[in-house]
């Protein structure tokens, strides 16, 4: 492997409040620094956004990109930390994808969004989630 690690983008769209976005980011925030610190895992870096650069970044993903892989998912989910556990096996399962459709790590970047919004039941969430390399 090179002195340039692989790197993951992930981009997260989170119709919530402004606490338990802030609440959800630190918690991914530490288990992508765990992650990261391995030297032979790739960089995580994570991010949340709004409406608007959501959409920006998605239509970024589709130029720059040659395959997008998408997913649909309703799930319930009571609190911020079964959502976070949520996350934290999509990205566990998204790192192992590239590590066993890129062994070599032939390709730099990766993106991810996942966006996350409050389906009319109670804690119902429609999760949606894209995978672009």
């Amino acid at each position: 492997m090179d002195n340039q690690n692989p790197r993951l983008h992930v981009i997260i769209y989170y119709q919530a409040n402004s606490k338990a976005k802030t609440k959800l980011h630190k918690k991914l925030i530490v288990y992508a620094k765990k992650i990261s610190d391995d030297p032979y895992e790739p960089t995580i870096d994570i991010s949340m956004e709004n409406s608007y650069l959501k959409k920006v970044k998605a239509a970024l993903q589709t130029l720059t990109c040659d395959t997008i892989s998408s997913f649909n998912v309703n799930r319930s989910l009571r609190d911020t930390e079964q959502l976070c556990i949520f996350i934290k096996i999509l990205l566990s399962l998204t790192l192992q994808r590239l590590s066993e459709n890129t062994p070599d790590y032939t390709v730099i970047d990766n993106w991810m969004f996942i966006s996350i919004i409050p389906s009319k039941i109670s804690d119902v969430y429609d999760i949606e989630w894209s995978l672009g390399k």
